[in-house]
């Protein structure tokens, strides 16, 4: 088997370290905000974006008293908006694949 430059193998029993203490093997990691998993896949981070920003405009709904679209829409675009889009072209559908 001939690995391409910049590509590496490892085993999933592999046991890494770091000045003697023994790392742990994590499913996926958070950088900037951002949650990928070893396939650079990011299922994860998505379903954690959708699920805060249904639980925010569920907060929104629930504490207007009022039912004035534009109290709402600006509520929204402060609350929700901002969660879904920031780092959007990491999950935006440019990449279609099937999972």
């Amino acid at each position: 088997m001939h690995l391409r430059v910049g590509m590496c193998k490892s085993s999933p029993d592999a046991q890494y370290y770091l000045n003697g203490s023994t790392l742990r093997t994590v499913d996926d990691v958070r950088d900037l905000g951002i949650i990928v998993d070893a396939n650079m896949c990011f299922k994860a981070h998505i379903n954690l974006i959708v699920a805060k920003a249904h639980l925010r405009a569920n907060q929104i709904i629930r504490c207007f008293l009022s039912s004035d679209i534009e109290s709402l829409t600006r509520a929204f675009v402060t609350y929700v908006r901002p969660l879904v889009g920031y780092c959007s072209p990491v999950w935006s559908p440019w990449h279609n694949r099937s999972d």
